[in-house]
């Protein structure tokens, strides 16, 4: 794999998590309102609950490209006993990025045995099912609940994180891995996000009345309506 296709790659997750990231702020708002975002047209981004759900989404998926590529390249660098030139070495803000590096150390490439990448794609499916379970039922009792383990589950994350900073920084002597720093930069954005729809949640503002009445009409729908067998006329 070549380095130029690599950096295609980190280019298209990141797009990913940025454009969520800042969907997720206020600033989500403005750019709704710019592209005419209405009940017709990109309804997902007319109210604050299922943009910043939907932007969630984005940084998920982005975030798990991400993982998977890290876990990629761990693994082609055990297939082939070091030797890789699937990875990225390069200096940013005088920080040294070198992935191989961070994956060759069989100590710190790990956490518990478990490989950083194949860790954040568990995580961030584990994030993915309450974030989708939330947007799929926004008033089910069980929403809260889900919103505080969200919270707590990607401040977990954060923590990990931290302590990933800190091995890199200290014990690998500044060696950083891009795909990780990508990753960690995405679970702290999630746990903004949980922490604005709890905020949401605790104030209030969380329910939409008419979309989220409109909802529940068409579930009743569905749910009252069966199949009608058809009768037959005595007199034939």
């Amino acid at each position: 794999v070549k380095v130029r296709d690599l950096m295609e790659w980190i280019f298209i997750y990141s797009a990913l998590i940025l454009i969520g990231a800042l969907l997720a702020t206020s600033l989500g708002e403005t750019i709704a309102n710019a592209l005419g975002a209405s009940e017709e047209k990109l309804s997902w981004m007319a109210n604050d609950r299922t943009r910043k759900l939907g932007a969630m989404q984005l940084m998920l998926l982005g975030g798990f490209i991400a993982s998977i590529d890290l876990f990629w390249i761990q693994n082609k660098y055990m297939e082939y006993s070091g030797i890789t030139a699937a990875s990225t070495a390069m200096d940013i803000f005088g920080l040294n990025f070198d992935t191989t590096t961070f994956v060759g150390d069989l100590e710190n490439n790990n956490f518990f045995g478990i490989p950083w990448g194949f860790g954040g794609m568990l995580f961030f499916v584990i994030i993915g099912w309450f974030t989708l379970s939330i947007k799929a039922e926004p008033t089910a009792t069980w929403v809260d609940l889900f919103l505080k383990l969200g919270v707590l589950s990607t401040g977990f994350g954060v923590a990990v994180s931290l302590y990933l900073v800190y091995i890199q920084t200290f014990v690998m002597d500044g060696v950083y891995s891009l795909e990780a720093t990508i990753i960690q930069l995405t679970i702290f954005s999630l746990l903004l996000a949980f922490a604005s729809l709890q905020k949401m949640k605790n104030e209030g503002t969380w329910v939409d009345n008419k979309n989220d009445s409109d909802t529940l009409d068409k579930k009743r729908k569905r749910r009252s309506g069966g199949y009608i067998a058809p009768t037959i006329d005595s007199e034939e």
